[in-house]
């Protein structure tokens, strides 16, 4: 279990405590990833890519963990997302219930904000925090007649777990190593 609630009874003398689990990417429910967790036609079910990715890494996938990679694959129009009579996000005993679809078209391109300024936006994993640190001075300088600016978000999903004083005391610590005034609120206010 990662990321839920500990029913009463599960957790005894014999359980086991585990690192968390890798981080699954938008990519990673995909069929050039995982393969046999998709049929030839571009269509499985969320069930079937658990199952999948459990016997790809050797160990279960958490439930949360793939259902927060497939909202990502669907959110950046990678895949679809049909439902029999089970509302998504599901719990993952209805995961058999949810059909997952390979898009063929892509995203439509997002039409610039006003005022003529692009955007592009990524869910990066720590090591690209890491490579886009070492090209970011080349992009402003690369940009710097057209006015860049970088806007970095830190989202902490608290929809099973809230945010306790401690651990946002540290966030707030780290954060501000960067920007002495950037925190957040485990109150919902940033």
């Amino acid at each position: 279990m990662w990321g839920e609630p500990v029913p009463a009874g599960v957790l005894t003398s014999t359980a086991q405590l585990n690192p968390p689990p890798e981080p699954l990417g938008v990519f990673d429910v995909l069929p050039d990833r995982v393969p046999e967790g998709w049929a030839t036609d571009g269509r499985t079910t969320a069930l079937a890519l658990s199952v999948a990715l459990s016997n790809r890494r050797g160990v279960p996938v958490p439930w949360p963990l793939v259902s927060r990679a497939v909202t990502e694959a669907r959110n950046a129009g990678l895949i679809t997302v049909d439902t029999e009579g089970v509302s998504w996000p599901c719990s993952s005993f209805e995961s058999d219930k949810v059909h997952l679809i390979i898009s063929t078209n892509p995203p439509p391109p997002r039409t610039p904000p006003p005022g003529g300024r692009l955007r592009t936006e990524r869910v990066l994993k720590p090591a690209q925090i890491q490579n886009f640190a070492e090209i970011v001075g080349e992009l402003v300088q690369t940009l710097q007649p057209l006015s860049p600016a970088i806007h970095v978000a830190v989202e902490i999903d608290t929809r099973n777990q809230g945010l306790d004083a401690g651990t946002e005391a540290k966030v707030n610590a780290l954060l501000t190593m960067v920007d002495g005034s950037w925190k957040v609120d485990a109150k919902g206010r940033t």
